[in-house]
């Protein structure tokens, strides 16, 4: 019986201990770490704070050592000594401080390579949906119809102004050489893209006498931004797709609006509601560009496709980040 009696007392301490030695260790832990892995590393160390990071990671010590001992006083107050000194309380916050010091760094090193992963995986997916991208624009990258119907004009003009033919002619080879080497990169001027569009519509108006048929406007200065290539043509060639009889005046208008962080394109034309459900581009479809551009400029994009009175509009707003 007195037996029985000392094993279950044993057992009494045991269960004790591990509750009490549980408090001191893993209170002060969970705190640190999920303040550190939620809050300090993306409101702080990520947006390199830090001066307030050690501020606030050090409070975040201190708290949980505090908590830690208003739980044991509470919890285990008939068995704890309590202390009356400070020196006393300091040696007994000494190591729930230790402990929510290493796990605070542990919670922060584990959510920086949780970001780098994210990171990389996004990125992945970013060249993926780049190469994806490039593949379609050489594929697709010049409407058939308008490839077909500048030939004809061309070799309608060839008859009765060679110089003229020969100098179109340059423009549609240079085009051609554009989006087969040129768009390869990540990256390239804007001046660059503006100066194939400029091209581009040249050759469309050879179908035309009428001079406002398109209008074409850029202000601002177009060396100050590098762009990923062809992010403004699928909707030019939609708008010439989509535009009624070449004698409508003003049918297309195309404006580019370049300041030093900000970048706003517009392309209007007059249309039918046919446009309004149709994809742009052929095999670059409306939801296709947009997930560019979310890929590319995430934060930094704004696009605003509007039909109204007969007139589609494409508002694209890029700003630097």
């Amino acid at each position: 019986m007195q037996l029985q009696l000392r094993q279950k007392g044993f057992q009494e301490q045991h269960v004790w201990f591990i509750q009490l030695f549980s408090v001191m260790t893993i209170v002060p832990a969970a705190i640190a770490f999920y303040t550190a892995y939620l809050v300090l590393m993306p409101r702080f160390l990520a947006r390199k704070k830090m001066l307030l990071l050690g501020a606030v990671g050090l409070g975040v010590v201190v708290l949980s050592a505090m908590i830690t001992s208003a739980l044991l006083a509470v919890f285990f107050g008939q068995y704890v000594i309590t202390v009356q000194t400070l020196r006393g309380v300091i040696e007994q916050m000494v190591l729930p401080m230790f402990l929510a010091l290493i796990h605070g760094v542990l919670g922060l090193i584990l959510k920086g390579f949780v970001q780098w992963f994210e990171e990389a995986r996004i990125k992945a997916d970013l060249q993926e949906q780049n190469l994806k991208m490039e593949l379609d624009l050489i594929k697709s990258q010049l409407d058939p119809h308008f490839l077909f119907n500048t030939l004809n004009n061309i070799d309608v003009l060839i008859e009765r102004d060679s110089v003229r033919a020969s100098e179109y002619l340059q423009k549609l080879s240079a085009i051609m050489r554009f989006m087969l080497y040129e768009t390869k990169g990540a990256f390239m001027p804007l001046s660059t893209e503006i100066a194939y569009i400029e091209k581009y519509l040249d050759l469309q108006k050879i179908r035309t006498s009428n001079p406002d048929f398109v209008r074409f406007e850029v202000l601002g200065d177009t060396g100050a931004w590098n762009l990923a290539p062809m992010l403004f043509l699928p909707f030019i060639e939609n708008a010439f797709k989509f535009a009624p009889h070449t004698r409508h005046g003003a049918a297309i208008t195309i404006r580019f609006q370049i300041e030093m962080h900000v970048l706003e394109f517009e392309c209007t034309n007059l249309t039918s509601n046919v446009q309004a459900n149709h994809t742009t581009h052929g095999g670059l479809g409306k939801i296709l560009i947009e997930r560019r551009l979310q890929l590319l400029y995430p934060e930094t994009h704004r696009l605003e496709i509007t039909t109204e009175q007969e007139r589609y509009h494409v508002h694209l707003r890029l700003e630097k980040p």
